[in-house]
């Protein structure tokens, strides 16, 4: 029977191909999503491990041993450390001096410049940043004398360790020297004289979102002494989920739409075998016989449909990762697990077309040996449509209309998988472009952050920090604009425990609608109001005249200008503030006790406008909200202001591929000792950012044309068997004047039909889609993607049509009249 079911497979050779290479598509197009979203996933992951560490959380100054914390946890793998405190490196500079176990190490993904690890009490290595100052020349195996503790010890430098710590997530109230990451290593026999107590990198190998809840409740047990590794979730696992996602979102798509398309192949090839299995009936072969050569026939079609994907697949696996993401990682272990799972979902595919072929035999076992034989020669036609003929008196009409509706559920579905195929081509490109539209126009390159997040309590309705932020201090960036290639640098003070007060006949409607705005009530310090949520912008004196204001300023030492959004148009409300004074003041914290600093200043001008600044002919700075524009020297005088917590570095057209390089550098020097800190190229974060999205366009895509070429195979499989099963009544029509033009006239209608029809619901819904969602461009910009896939489709078909034109003029009217017996 197995012999019996290949010759019967050869005799068609044209089928057997078209079948093998419709399930090869879909074959391919599934592995190869699989595939190439496994290496993907491998690559961010292992990218972000290596960045921000493998660990999903941190857990400080506890008193805990690793021993005990796994027996309460078992579900978790810990290393262990410790935070000795913290030395002086430079006037700025302080470095943590800690211990880390070999499973910290391994948890954090530690890498060694040069060197190994400390393993004797008088050894150190140092992250590599902290190399400056006294230690800055401090070589391999030379020793010197640091501060450990209380302690002045001399110590051998044994390692210098990449860094690290910056980029690693930190509590909102870490404090440097007590809660954060070590950047000097000393060995275990050392840190034990110190009876510090531990701290763990924690991880749990569980799905993403388990892990982070898990590592927060984990966290919230002991009073919030840690923090989640935020940065490895949002930027490797979180990524990684939602790139999975999508993959099997399109991979169902594309295994529904396309089983659509091969079903129609199959029942259009079991037809064509019915004279045959008619034959074989009529000579004793039994329905459980037919069942057999119809699984061995799946089998090899299957088969040969595997063997024909193998490279296909590899061919869509590098498309899909060139225009997305264009990073992957594959290991032994990883190429195991795809190979593993690849046949997993071929075998689950065969036997779903296996079904198909089995309920397309299914329905030959109720036909009648004679029908079998015969079938080639008949036609359906649902009853219930033939009503619809009465309504047309032309003759071509009524053909066409018969041709429409000889198999509904076929034209139904071909309308479906057209439409749907267009909207999902339409929509990708759509959620690509909305998405990746903010980052258009945006001219600065670097974006730095001293420290994401910090912790603060309120005292007598002021802000007052648990402990004092980490800054960019004016040295730090004054040499930062000096580097080659900087144009300008807009600078963000650190001035979030900075209240400002105005007296009660100072506050005018304008300023009372943004107090009430932010707040329900006012808020008060010593009998003066307090403006909320205000930002403060600090420029030098010379720097004052590219401010876009109606009028220019001189003099502004002592002095601010307002810049408040609000503006309720009541004339002179302004005038009354011009020359009044307000007041800046500042609690916090001292080893002695609570301090504070403020300072009055005069009010030169309010302005009811964004706060615009021409820092050259090609870049304007804007910012929105409350804003106080004042002197810097006047700001660091008052004991107001002791750094920068923002810095956005805008670089000149013409900057050199050298200074380019130079200016990552030191941009990276800048914040490798600032724990917590972010920093972001602007360039690399808008390609980061629009892989995702460039991902789903290409996912989109690949489902748009697998679909398209299906639904365009089965549409001209399906037209030209309707032709051949009535072939004899257009072979009367042929004999009665009638020519194959004609015939291809029904042939093109009945396409144009199906992309008319298909183009109109698909319209439709992509009309009402757009004008419902928010969108940057305007609709002739999506509309556009819209007419493209209608384009496609158009011409996919028209090649179809042009197939079965070129099979028809072969045949003369003789063999369209002749009678199979």
């Amino acid at each position: 029977m197995f012999n019996l079911s290949i010759k019967v497979l050869l005799s068609r050779k044209k089928w057997l191909f078209l079948i093998a290479g419709s399930i090869a598509i879909v074959l391919s197009s599934v592995a190869s999503i699989f595939t190439a979203s496994a290496s993907v996933r491998s690559a961010i992951k292992q990218k972000a491990q290596n960045t921000y560490g493998e660990h999903t959380g941190v857990l400080t100054n506890i008193s805990e041993t690793k021993t005990s914390l796994l027996n309460k946890n078992k579900e978790i793998t810990a290393g262990v450390y410790q935070i000795i405190g913290k030395t002086k490196v430079s006037n700025d500079i302080f470095a943590t001096v800690g211990w880390m176990d070999k499973k910290s190490i391994r948890l954090g993904h530690l890498r060694l410049i040069n060197g190994k690890f400390p393993d004797k009490p008088n050894e150190v290595a140092i992250e590599s940043a902290y190399l400056q100052g006294s230690l800055k020349n401090w070589k391999i195996n030379e020793n010197k004398s640091i501060k450990i503790g209380n302690k002045i010890k001399k110590m051998r430098l044994v390692g210098i360790v990449k860094n690290y710590s910056s980029q690693w997530s930190v509590a909102e109230g870490f404090e440097k020297g007590v809660n954060d990451f070590p950047n000097i290593f000393i060995s275990k026999q050392l840190a034990i004289e110190y009876k510090k107590n531990n701290s763990f990198l924690f991880k749990y190998n569980e799905s993403t979102k388990d892990s982070f809840e898990k590592s927060l409740n984990l966290i919230d047990y002991y009073d919030q002494q840690g923090t989640v590794n935020s940065r490895l979730f949002n930027n490797g696992l979180n990524r990684c989920d939602t790139i999975k996602f999508l993959s099997n979102i399109f991979q169902l798509l594309i295994v529904i739409l396309s089983l659509f398309s091969i079903n129609s192949l199959i029942l259009y090839f079991t037809r064509d075998q019915h004279k045959k299995m008619g034959i074989m009936r009529s000579v004793g072969a039994s329905q459980r016989a037919l069942y057999r050569m119809y699984i061995y026939q799946a089998v090899i079609i299957f088969v040969l449909s595997a063997l024909i994907s193998i490279p296909i697949v590899f061919f869509i696996q590098s498309l899909i990762i060139h225009f997305s993401y264009r990073e992957n990682s594959t290991n032994f272990k990883l190429i195991i697990e795809m190979i593993g799972i690849s046949a997993l979902l071929y075998v689950v595919l065969f036997f779903m077309i296996l079904v198909l072929f089995l309920k397309n035999v299914k329905k030959t076992g109720s036909l009648h040996i004679k029908e079998l034989l015969s079938q080639q020669n008949s036609v359906n036609f649902n009853e219930r449509y033939k009503r619809v003929l009465k309504y047309f008196q032309s003759i071509h009409i009524k053909l066409l209309v018969k041709e429409l509706f000889s198999n509904p559920k076929q034209f139904c579905l071909t309308i479906f998988i057209l439409s749907f195929s267009s909207l999902i081509f339409t929509f990708t490109n759509y959620i690509q472009k909305d998405n990746l539209y903010g980052w258009e126009g945006l001219k600065s390159k670097y974006y730095l952050t001293s420290q994401e997040a910090f912790s603060s309590k309120s005292k007598q309705n002021l802000t007052v920090l648990s402990h004092q932020g980490l800054t960019f201090t004016e040295t730090d960036v004054k040499k930062l604009e000096k580097t080659p290639g900087v144009l300008y640098i807009d600078k963000t003070p650190f001035m979030d425990d900075v209240e400002t007060l105005m007296d009660q006949r100072m506050i005018t409607p304008s300023i009372n609608s943004w107090i009430f705005k932010e707040n329900s009530a006012y808020k008060t310090y010593h009998n003066k109001i307090i403006i909320p949520d205000v930002n403060y912008v600090l420029l030098n004196e010379d720097d004052w005249n590219n401010i876009e204001t109606p009028k220019k300023y001189k003099n502004p030492g002592g002095k601010v200008l307002i810049f408040n959004p609000i503006n309720n148009k009541r004339k002179n409300e302004d005038k009354a503030l011009a020359g009044n004074t307000l007041t800046l003041v500042r609690l916090y914290k001292m080893p002695s006790g609570m301090k504070i600093s403020q300072k009055n200043l005069t009010i030169l001008d309010v302005i009811h406008k964004p706060f615009k600044y021409r820092a050259s002919r090609s870049v304007g700075i804007k910012k929105d909200g409350f804003i106080i524009v004042m002197d810097t020297k006047t700001a660091v005088k008052s004991g107001l202001f002791h750094g920068f917590s923002d810095l956005e570095i805008y670089t000149k057209k013409d900057i050199s591929h050298k200074d380019k390089i130079n200016l990552d550098k030191q941009v990276k020097l800048l914040s490798a000792t600032f724990p917590g800190s972010l920093v972001q190229n602007i360039s690399q974060l808008i390609k980061d950012d629009s892989k995702i999205y460039n991902y789903l366009k290409v996912l989109g895509n690949l489902l748009f044309f697998v679909s398209l070429i299906l639904t365009a195979i089965s549409v001209t499989i399906m037209i030209f068997s309707k032709y051949q099963t009535q072939k004899r009544h257009w072979g009367i029509y042929l004999s009665l004047g009638m020519s194959k033009n004609n015939i291809m006239q029904y042939v093109f209608s009945e396409i144009f039909i199906y992309v008319l029809v298909s183009m109109m619901l698909s319209m439709a819904i992509c009309c009402i889609g757009l004008f419902m969602l928010p969108h940057q461009y305007p609709l002739v910009f999506y509309f556009k993607y819209f007419l493209l896939s209608i384009l496609i489709e158009v011409s996919f078909l028209i090649i179809g049509g042009y197939i079965i034109h070129s099979s028809l003029q072969r045949q003369s009217i003789a063999a369209f009249l002749r009678r199979d017996e």
